[in-house]
């Protein structure tokens, strides 16, 4: 009866949305709802057993934001490349909710075909997926512990796949950080940082200087960890960061897959890869472990060379590929997360490294470089592992 009632509300709500206006209207007075206990419980209750319309929700609501912000850059007068048009950026997010910036420069929606278009699956749909499966099968959803940068390293030490000395400031005392940055450089992370952002690196430190940067960490909920040396081959793109290999895995119920990869090197003298850094990244063919694409920037422009050390990325060999899959492929069902991005380091003896695994990795870096849509190898992917509990 319980069940009954939840579907008839669901049912009912869907039914009465029958524009992006009065979607917009809904999602504001859900916001509302949230505010008290017992009515935030009935709209997660909802939400949670009926994950489809929860990703409808956010489709309409990202879908909208996309449309109104290229609008406004379209109407203030961005140039558009030859082919493209207001007009086709607004079919493009009509149909698949795409924003600018994909319909644009990173998969140059305005030259492919309908069929080509079709391929492409749009961040917001992205998101809107990862939420529904999240929802549908919260057994496999263990974002929060892939979020949060010591819940992470603490569970990577503990399964070896994380070897390096860390600590996480507010719980270590002053002489256990002592130790830790006069004895190595460290690289210092807020514990829920992404895209780069807020990470630094310090020298060996000592004297009275390491209180004062103690009591920092302390405050930002800092993890510190121990510097890392690369393996030569790939730290010649550019020695001042430790250069990585991402690789996404899709996994659910004790399997794995692998879906994608690619080289991530710093640019410019940043201590980080991220390309929201000033890093650039290249795909790799997970056949074979060779480079497939040029360089591309967070703008989407292609580098054939590293601007720096002009090494050429297309044909680029990764050393010790095999060993690299292999790891995540194994790691994956032990975190338990439908879409994982493992960033491994390789050291200087050859050794693996898990630097951070990203619960939600940028599915468009894998779409970006070739232009080429990855949708049906995802969904291809999400049935071979759950069968008849997919649903796109």
């Amino acid at each position: 009866m319980t069940s009954f009632f939840y579907a008839r509300l669901a049912l009912s709500l869907q039914r009465r949305i029958t524009s992006d206006n009065i979607t917009i209207m809904f999602m504001q007075y859900v916001q509302r709802l949230r505010q008290n206990k017992v009515t935030s419980w009935l709209v997660d209750k909802v939400f949670h057993t009926f994950p489809s319309f929860a990703a409808y929700l956010l489709k309409v609501k990202k879908s909208r934001d996309a449309l109104r912000e290229g609008l406004q850059l379209i109407d203030k007068g961005m140039e558009l490349p030859e082919g493209a048009s207001r007009d086709g950026f607004i079919e493009a997010n009509r149909t698949q909710h795409m924003n600018l910036a994909e319909y644009l420069y990173q998969y140059n929606l305005y030259q492919k075909s309908k069929a080509e278009r079709e391929e492409f699956l749009s961040y917001v749909d992205y998101h809107a997926l990862v939420l529904k499966l999240r929802m549908k099968c919260p057994e496999n959803d263990h974002m929060d512990l892939l979020k949060d940068k010591e819940k992470f390293l603490r569970f990577a030490t503990s399964i070896g796949l994380c070897h390096r000395r860390w600590l996480y400031a507010p719980e270590s005392t002053f002489e256990e950080f002592a130790d830790l940055v006069g004895s190595y450089d460290c690289i210092m992370k807020p514990h829920d940082t992404s895209w780069g952002i807020g990470i630094y690196k310090v020298n060996k430190q000592e004297g009275p200087q390491v209180r004062e940067l103690y009591e920092k960490c302390v405050k930002e909920l800092t993890v510190v960890e121990e510097c890392i040396k690369g393996y030569h081959v790939t730290q010649a793109f550019h020695p001042a960061s430790l250069n990585t290999v991402r690789v996404m895995t899709v996994s659910y119920n004790g399997r794995a897959l692998l879906f994608g990869g690619m080289l991530r090197v710093g640019c410019g003298g940043t201590v980080v890869d991220n390309t929201h850094a000033g890093g650039l990244y290249a795909q790799i063919d997970i056949n074979t472990g060779i480079i497939e694409s040029d360089g591309i920037d967070t703008e989407g422009k292609h580098h054939l060379c590293h601007p720096e050390s002009k090494i050429q990325f297309k044909g680029f060999p990764i050393p010790f590929w095999d060993k690299i899959t292999a790891l995540c492929l194994e790691a994956a069902p032990k975190v338990k997360h439908f879409f994982i991005g493992w960033d491994i380091a390789i050291l200087e003896n050859g050794d693996l490294e898990v630097i951070e695994a990203n619960s939600r990795p940028d599915f468009d870096g894998l779409q970006t470089p070739l232009h080429k849509g990855m949708k049906r190898t995802l969904y291809g992917q999400l049935r071979e592992l759950m069968g008849k509990d997919f649903t796109e």
